[in-house]
């Protein structure tokens, strides 16, 4: 439900097993179909989210079980005893067995991150709402802006992209209360006087390991972001709201240009 991919409780897949890995089965979506994230798995059922809504699969055969219409945004949580995506711009709570609504939790533009019984997703302001019925809980404030993304949860804090005029910041807020414990800016590098457009973007997906928070950030100098550019990995280390990076600790920089 948090979204980070991981899990401690899968031994069958190994160095020394995975190799034999073969198909189980095949679940047709039809020609049109574009999927818009990683399959979530939960129950016995197979959620993925498509252009046109959320569907469900049996996962021990593939049968289609149901779907609900509308563009799903990235990848579904299960949790509170619901499934929890960002549907047609409204983040919803699904029935797992029948997929009919619940609840709506307001507007989002991204998928929810989970952590207890609390749910965050992203839209024109950061939301915090209870999973269980889709109670608001608090709303980041108005004067942040905050950019598309899934937020990240952890150490009772929530981590999340915001966007300035000029740069690009990671902004803390307080995970029970939404007050705004920390802002990181992150400067672009672009010189201000050059007349090709330059942008700078926190990628989605930034993750909480071993105290530290692991950021993306991907800056493009170009028309458009498909020109050229260069990808920036940064760890800090998350204590008393403040982001900083651990002494010794190296920015990584990876340059990129599709073109070749």
């Amino acid at each position: 439900p948090q979204h980070t991919s991981r899990n401690p409780a899968e031994t069958a897949i190994t160095p020394s097993t995975v190799a034999r890995l073969q198909p189980g089965g095949r679940a047709d979506l039809g020609a049109d179909a574009s999927l818009g994230s990683t399959p979530t798995v939960a129950g016995g059922r197979v959620y993925v989210s498509d252009q046109a809504g959320l569907i469900a699969f049996a996962a021990a055969t593939g049968a289609r079980l149901w779907s609900f219409p509308g563009g799903a945004a990235g990848q579904a949580a299960v949790a509170g005893g619901h499934v929890l995506a960002c549907i047609g711009g409204t983040m919803r709570g699904l029935d797992p067995r029948t997929g009919a609504q619940a609840f709506a939790a307001g507007p989002c533009t991204g998928p929810p991150a989970v952590d207890g019984t609390r749910a965050f997703s992203m839209g024109a302001r950061l939301r915090a709402w209870n999973v269980a019925g889709g109670r608001l809980l608090w709303r980041s404030p108005v004067g942040l802006q905050l950019a598309s993304q899934v937020p990240t949860v952890g150490y009772g804090k929530v981590f999340a992209e915001g966007a300035g005029s000029d740069s690009h910041n990671l902004d803390v807020l307080d995970e029970a209360t939404g007050r705004l414990v920390n802002i990181r800016h992150v400067r672009s590098a672009c010189n201000p006087g050059d007349p090709i457009s330059c942008g700078r973007d926190l990628m989605s997906g930034s993750a909480l390991v071993g105290g530290r928070l692991w950021t993306v950030q991907f800056q493009w100098c170009g028309v458009c972001a498909d020109i050229d550019g260069w990808a920036t990995l940064r760890t800090f280390a998350v204590a008393s709201g403040a982001l900083r990076l651990p002494p010794g600790t190296d920015v990584l920089t990876q340059d990129w240009f599709p073109s070749t």
